[in-house]
């Protein structure tokens, strides 16, 4: 395994991987479970050169080329050869023809905001978009397009090496808008390496070539980290749509058992999904004991997700050391901190109440007001500190506050929002001391161990008590079968100037398939008491709304996380689907 971990750019990096191992298969795209294509570290670089060279000529260093692919290996051709051309990428995903009301208004809020001097996409795409253009949306048509697909074979011959400067800007992210208006996030090509580094120590433990599989989307911060680091570790990384692992889980399975995959990354809803569409005679095809490192992040983890898919999975290999929780986020350019590998996920049982005082107690397990905790494992930047937000003092261990990062890996601010970057970006402790990356989330450190607790913006005060939607959530989610797992928000509700409970949450598909009409009517009434009553166990509060919506109701960002503040507005004015 070639390691390179002084490349200056991305652009030096291919160009040194090509140099080192020009004929391993780098990326390998399938559909519906079959190679598709594939890329050599030369192949690539060849694609690189010829969009670059395309570009070159008529477009100014350091513009934005906006990326517009369908999930495959155009996609990485057309990120880095906006590099090779000495633009910056800005990764996005089609508008849906099906869904246009939903993901039209996102496309082209990314568009007015990112400015581009060009849109790189490929004939198919630019053929379908058309009627889009015409009907919807007029101003792209001002915008250049060029459709890599059509580049002619040769043409990267006149490309020459942009030589980048590790501080200039790579690519811009646009955050998935969980909590509020998508905003692009910086990053620079010394931010990528530095975060390269940092996965190279920590998830690289193997003396051959690995193999890392994924259908993460590309243009998520997640998904785009994974593959770069394949590159920078020499790795095989093979891939598909995020659609053909939503239709099929097994389609994921099947791809790290038949490439003997060391390493995989999912947020916790996919693992929900395979246990709910796996069964033991699906199962018995799998064989996943080559697989050592199971990443586990981008939303709240459940310990009990964790349990079940280590118990259900254990007889076709499965290492109980697999799963390593992590944490990370756009303006870290991913990495914050990771489980250690061939080690169990830590968690503890804490006092709930404890919790909602921003004090982290430890009880025995089982215990009344016991709640399971998952570690997020140790920190990976320079410096993490839990802050009290209010006082900007830094906190002692256990103490529940905001989570401030500093390190290479965090970006350079949000493109054309300076107030906003220096309030998130430009923080200061009390003493002066700073800057620091104000991240949003609210933890504790227990040792070297980091634990998260919810959205400091998200958190919900009733009547003084404190209380984090990922708490509500898990007990509404353990309340009844019927309630869908990763399909429940739990929100603050403003009523006569006084904040109340909200909760909203999807049926279970295959239960509420399972009821005839009118027993469903029945039963939505009991199950909503259900919910209340456990919701006033755990809590000692009562929830003032109790939503069931029906399957696919639930608003979420494109890469699944919970919008919470659109589940709200949509309750509010009446746009939100509700069965009761």
């Amino acid at each position: 395994m070639a390691l390179l971990l002084e490349s200056p750019n991305l652009v030096a990096l291919l160009r040194d991987r090509r140099a080192l191992t020009p004929d391993h298969p780098l990326f390998t795209f399938l559909v519906d479970g079959e190679e598709a294509g594939s890329y050599t570290s030369a192949d690539l670089d060849t694609w690189c050169r010829r969009v670059g060279a395309a570009l070159q000529p008529t477009h100014p260093r350091g513009g934005r080329a906006l990326l517009l692919f369908p999930p495959g290996l155009d996609f990485l051709a057309g990120f880095l050869g906006a590099m090779y051309g000495g633009l910056v990428a800005v990764p996005t995903y089609p508008p849906n023809p099906m869904r246009l009301q939903q993901t039209l208004p996102r496309f082209r809020a990314i568009v007015q905001d990112a400015s581009p001097s060009v849109i790189l996409t490929t004939s198919f795409l630019r053929e379908m978009m058309e009627s889009i253009i015409d009907q919807e949306a007029p101003e792209l048509r001002r915008i250049p397009w060029v459709c890599i697909d059509a580049l002619p074979e040769g043409s990267e011959d006149a490309w020459t090496d942009p030589k980048l400067d590790p501080w200039e800007t790579a690519f811009i992210q646009y955050t998935s808008g969980s909590t509020g208006i998508p905003k692009g996030v910086v990053i620079t090509h010394r931010n990528v390496i530095a975060n390269g580094r940092l996965e190279v120590v920590a998830f690289t433990p193997f003396s051959g070539r690995p193999v890392n599989v994924s259908w993460l989307p590309m243009f998520h911060d997640m998904g785009l980290m994974f593959a770069l680091h394949s590159m920078v570790v020499d790795a095989h990384f093979v891939f598909m749509s995020p659609l053909d692992f939503l239709q099929r889980p097994m389609r994921w399975l099947q791809a790290l058992t038949k490439y003997r995959a060391e390493m995989t990354v999912a947020p916790n809803f996919a693992f929900e999904l395979c246990l709910r569409r796996v069964d033991e005679k699906k199962r018995a095809e799998l064989d996943l004991s080559n697989l050592r490192m199971l990443l586990n992040g981008a939303e709240p983890i459940r310990p009990h997700t964790l349990d079940r898919f280590n118990a259900f999975f254990a007889p076709v290999g499965l290492r109980p050391t697999a799963f390593l929780t992590c944490y990370g986020l756009a303006e870290t350019t991913l990495m914050v901190s990771t489980q250690l590998r061939n080690t169990p996920f830590q968690e503890i049982s804490v006092d709930a109440e404890s919790m909602r005082l921003r004090k982290l107690v430890e009880v025995p397990a089982g215990t009344l007001q016991a709640q399971r905790v998952v570690g997020y494992g140790r920190s990976w930047v320079d410096r993490l500190l839990i802050v009290d937000p209010e006082t900007r003092e830094p906190l002692p261990p256990r103490a529940v506050g905001e989570l401030w990062v500093q390190g290479a890996q965090v970006a350079n601010g949000y493109w054309q929002r300076p107030e906003e970057t220096q309030a998130a970006f430009g923080a200061r402790l009390a003493n002066g001391d700073g800057p620091f990356l104000r991240t949003g989330d609210m933890g504790c450190l227990d040792g070297e161990q980091l634990y998260l607790l919810g959205r400091l913006k998200e958190l919900i005060i009733i009547r003084g008590r404190n209380l984090y939607p990922t708490d509500l959530e898990q007990v509404v989610e353990a309340a009844h079968p019927l309630v869908r797992r990763g399909c429940c928000a739990a929100f603050a509700m403003e009523e006569n100037g006084e904040e109340r409970l909200g909760i909203a949450f999807e049926l279970e598909r295959t239960q509420a398939e399972e009821l005839p009409p009118e027993a469903l009517r029945q039963q939505l009434a009991a199950l909503v008491d259900t919910v209340r009553q456990a919701i006033a166990e755990n809590f000692d509060v009562q929830a003032h709304t109790v939503a069931v919506l029906p399957t696919g109701g639930m608003p979420k960002t494109s890469s699944g996380k919970l919008r919470r503040r659109a589940c709200n507005e949509g309750l509010r004015d009446g746009t939100l689907p509700v069965l009761g």
